[in-house]
């Protein structure tokens, strides 16, 4: 055989094999882009806690245990050039007990949508946009100050989230409720720049079992300001018929820590006295997926009992993929 003829068939060979590999890589990262992102976290803490009633024993315990790990998948995909569909699941399990729970123990969130310019629309299970818009200060890992005084649930939700520069705009509405869980809607809005975030929001609660016992509605405002490494916070909601709650806060970054102080106050309805809350948080990143904290808070008034004291203090680590 030639030399020119042998050069030609090792040609065409190298070439066929470039393109089976080239269809063999373009599957494969059409088979990649098609699955689901997975991530999660291990959360485990050391939990003290201590609670001294008026006129009563004073009583304590601690124990190890999950703070809250989760498994999740999320995946989206186009439609049209201008429409894409998303899904996200995130499952809880138990990383403390093995013989305890074994394996999956819930959901937190699961919900399906449509996104684009217009924003976000979905159904499904997911936090509300009063959540969202408001409740800036529950930073904490364990125990510490929050809020969300609202009674709406966040499952059997419909909701909508557009931004529209600096400016967000939401809206949840209960598709269905039960008697633990009211029914109704809630709007919200928030503002947000490189200086300062601004959020406030609205509950509507329907009745309770279609008609069983009166809803109540909510009305809360958050604020924020950046000022170098030091975020201050303040956050205030009221819920008629209920209670109220105002939470103060400042966080301070430096490098890897993050060192948190913050008060808060819950009044209820009828009681004696309001329970006011410290809580401070001390909270190191050890790399990009692993942090360390320590927090602690202190209760006066717990339970809006005048003269009962309740402390809780938790020592832990999350790994996060």
């Amino acid at each position: 055989m030639k030399k020119t003829l042998i050069a030609s068939a090792v040609a065409a060979a190298a070439l066929s094999s470039n393109a089976f590999a080239m269809d063999n890589a373009s599957d494969l990262a059409e088979m990649l882009e098609s699955m689901p992102e997975v991530y999660g976290n291990i959360q485990l803490a050391q939990f003290w806690s201590e609670v001294d009633p008026k006129g009563g024993s004073k009583t304590s315990s601690h124990e190890f245990a999950d703070g809250g790990s989760t498994i999740g998948f999320k995946h989206d995909h186009a439609i049209t050039e201008d429409l894409t569909g998303f899904f996200k699941a995130e499952l809880e399990f138990d990383a403390d007990d093995k013989a305890g729970n074994g394996g999956l123990n819930g959901f937190d969130e699961a919900f399906i949508g449509l996104k684009g310019d217009f924003g976000s629309i979905q159904i499904g299970s997911d936090d509300t946009v009063y959540e969202q818009m408001l409740n800036i200060t529950d930073i904490s890992e364990q125990v510490g100050i929050s809020g969300n005084l609202t009674g709406i649930g966040e499952g059997d939700n419909a909701q909508y989230v557009g931004s529209f520069g600096d400016f967000t705009v939401g809206l949840t509405y209960k598709i269905d409720g039960d008697s633990a869980t009211q029914r109704g809607a809630q709007v919200g809005g928030a503002y947000s720049s490189d200086a300062f975030y601004v959020g406030l929001a609205y509950s509507m609660e329907s009745d309770k079992d279609y008609g069983a016992t009166k809803g109540t509605d909510a009305f809360g405002l958050a604020a924020e300001a950046y000022i170098g490494d030091l975020t201050l916070q303040a956050q205030y909601e009221d819920e008629d018929d209920t209670g109220d709650y105002l939470g103060l806060q400042a966080i301070y970054g430096i490098k890897a820590t993050q060192l948190a102080l913050g008060y808060g106050i819950y009044g209820a309805e009828g009681a004696d006295e309001d329970a006011e809350q410290l809580f401070v948080q001390a909270l190191y990143n050890v790399s990009d997926n692993m942090y360390v904290y320590v927090e602690a808070s202190q209760t006066s008034n717990a339970g809006n009992v005048k003269d009962t004291d309740e402390t809780a203090t938790a020592v832990g680590a999350t790994y996060a993929f």
